[in-house]
């Protein structure tokens, strides 16, 4: 043991810029990264894009592969050093605990998984496969014991920074009406030259919408990384000394605010209160003392959100106060049931009913006392004429050489759309692909009459959180939420999404997210790494009066970054587009964490 001790003792750390260079080029590049990859659809991912061979994927597939790649290098320029130059450590934290049984859990999720396939290559547009999940935790350790000094650091934020900036600037010329990737440049870049005679059919989902989606795909993961760069940039930009490093962070929050602010993504607008309130309670003598910085910073936040919000004529105001009314105003729909049973079908609206029939003679229409419905008829539809039931069209089609029915339904929140087909005699519904179903309802837990709370949340969580009695010890694997979540609850879509053909292929919440793709221990595991670090760092910094270099600074700006992460998750799933970020400045605040506490203890 003290010949070990020796040995230790003895060999000369090195801790280089170049030997993190694959945790800067993931930052660096990855979220950059946009390329059109025409992926064969096979398997269970086929039946959701019913018709199609391939699908298009321009942001995650190319994403997902280099950081593989660079993950793959960085964790073999870490084994060299340790094995074989022996001029790195292994620094202790029991935060490798959780660490381990995590990853454990994402191998065995995948080995026992139902689509192993899809757990292996990953869901298609999203690509948090095996070894991404991983890679995650990969990427973890690199940062924890590779990042050693300020110098690494000052790398690694800048080049945050400098590629925070290029993302910035693609999303405020689409924000100002100016998209690259629908310029003929732009498409040239990002398309293969075997597909040049398909670029003008090519059309982004969010492209035109005075929402920005930058080279993320979607405006909500704009919001997402954002919601990362400004409070890192921003409290780097409070504490900095030097000019060059306040007027760079100062840039960097200028620029992260307007796409924050330009992606509407109300939860990375919220999570900005929350950047605020820990402010607050880190700083609280330091807000006094740079009280012009702090001035700047709320002058920032108000006048861009004014300044976003009048642009796009009062959308920023507007789905912030759709969230408040969603989450506080409970709203039962008045569309209470279908029931299909042989020949019948009931459809119960408030406190009637409209029972159809079928025969021979055709459809009946009788009210919930099974008396008969005065009906016209006109080229195929049908009408009523007592109220309530004049709400209500249906239409006679004829589907596969079979009757059906479509149902237009009036509610209090809206139309709802759904057809019927008669099939050997029996009602049966028209699911989303085409196929008949008998309308089972899936089970739910939570969030009744708050279904729509939240753009629909409320109802995929309540129809995701009854799988964690299945996925409590191994998860169905990772990136197969969308083939386990009951997609044919087409009632339940009815209700709480407005109409059947949404797939809902994300949870909108990484903790759920997590419990059903690889398991609630791995949730369990995860949640401890974050909650060892959120300790490890208010015990730091609640108290610190100073910050005396960049080392100190970004530990601290980190910290806030970590936490908005953490709650802009509980609306939003992780993506290959932002996580891999995430995960490299939380294992460069456990490193920067752990040396502070042990040059503390070294002075006391």
């Amino acid at each position: 043991m003290q010949k070990s001790k020796r040995k230790l003792s003895s060999r000369k750390y090195s801790y280089t810029s170049l030997s993190i260079l694959s945790l800067i080029l993931i930052v660096g590049i990855v979220p950059l990264v946009v390329r059109l990859k025409a992926v064969p659809l096979e398997g269970a991912s086929a039946a959701f894009k019913v018709g199609q061979e391939v699908n298009a994927d321009f942001f995650s597939y190319y994403k997902m592969v280099w950081f593989i790649v660079f993950t793959s290098i960085g964790t073999a320029i870490f084994l060299i050093k340790y094995f074989f130059y022996e001029n790195i450590y292994i620094k202790k934290t029991n935060i490798y605990y959780p660490m381990i049984v995590y990853t454990a859990f994402v191998i065995l999720s995948t080995i026992f998984a139902t689509h192993r396939d899809v757990a292996l290559q990953g869901f298609m547009d999203r690509y948090e496969n095996m070894y991404v999940l991983i890679g995650y935790m990969l990427c973890l350790l690199l940062a924890i014991n590779m990042i050693d000094n300020e110098k690494q650091v000052k790398y690694l934020l800048y080049t945050l920074g400098v590629s925070s900036i290029i993302l910035s600037v693609i999303g405020i010329f689409q924000y100002a009406g100016y998209d690259l990737f629908a310029s003929d440049f732009g498409k040239s870049l990002i398309v293969p030259s075997r597909f040049a005679d398909s670029m003008d059919s090519m059309k982004f989902q969010f492209g035109g919408s005075k929402r920005i989606y930058g080279t993320l795909f979607n405006p909500n993961y704009v919001g997402v990384y954002m919601s990362i760069i400004f409070p890192l940039s921003a409290t780097m930009l409070i504490l900095a000394k030097d000019v060059f490093t306040k007027v760079f962070f100062g840039i960097v929050s200028i620029l992260s605010l307007i796409n924050l602010f330009g992606s509407g993504s109300r939860t990375g607008i919220i999570s900005l209160g929350l950047y605020i309130v820990l402010l607050i309670v880190i700083f609280r003598s330091l807000i006094i003392k740079r009280w012009k910085a702090s001035l700047v910073i709320i002058a920032l936040l108000g006048g861009l959100f004014y300044g976003a919000n009048q642009y796009t004529d009062g959308l920023l105001q507007k789905r912030l106060l759709a969230v408040k009314d969603s989450i506080g105003t409970v709203q039962v729909n008045s569309l209470k049931d279908i029931n299909l049973e042989d020949n019948r079908a009931t459809i119960a609206i408030e406190d009637y009913e409209i029972n159809i029939s079928y025969d021979d003679e055709g459809y009946h229409f009788k009210n919930e006392n099974n008396d008969d419905l005065e009906i016209t008829e006109k080229e195929n539809k049908i009408t009523f004429a007592e109220e309530p039931y004049n709400q209500h069209v249906f239409t006679k089609y004829v589907y596969e050489g079979t009757p059906l029915l479509r149902s237009q339904i009036r509610t209090n929140i809206g139309w709802r759309n759904f057809d019927l087909v008669v099939d050997d005699g029996e009602f049966k519904f028209l699911g989303s692909k085409g196929e008949l179903s008998d309308l089972e309802k899936a089970p739910s837990w939570g969030f009744k009459g708050r279904e729509r709370m939240a753009s629909s949340r409320g109802y995929i969580w309540s129809r995701s959180l009854p799988l964690f009695k299945d996925t409590f010890l191994l998860g169905y694997g990772p990136d197969t939420y969308a083939l386990h979540f009951p997609n044919d609850d087409y009632f339940g879509k009815l209700i709480g999404m407005s109409r059947i053909n949404i797939l809902v292929d994300k949870p909108h919440n990484y903790y759920i997210q997590t419990g059903i793709n690889t398991g609630v221990i791995s949730l369990i595991a995860v949640l401890a790494i974050f909650f060892m670090y959120i300790v490890s760092s208010i015990k730091l910094y609640i108290d610190k009066k100073d910050y005396g270099n960049l080392y100190e600074t970004a530990g601290i700006s980190i910290f806030f970054a970590v936490c908005s992460y953490l709650m802009v998750s509980v609306l939003n799933d992780s993506v290959i587009s932002v996580a891999p970020v995430f995960w490299i400045l939380l294992g460069t605040g456990i490193g920067i964490n752990i040396k502070l506490k042990k040059e503390r203890i070294e002075n006391k």
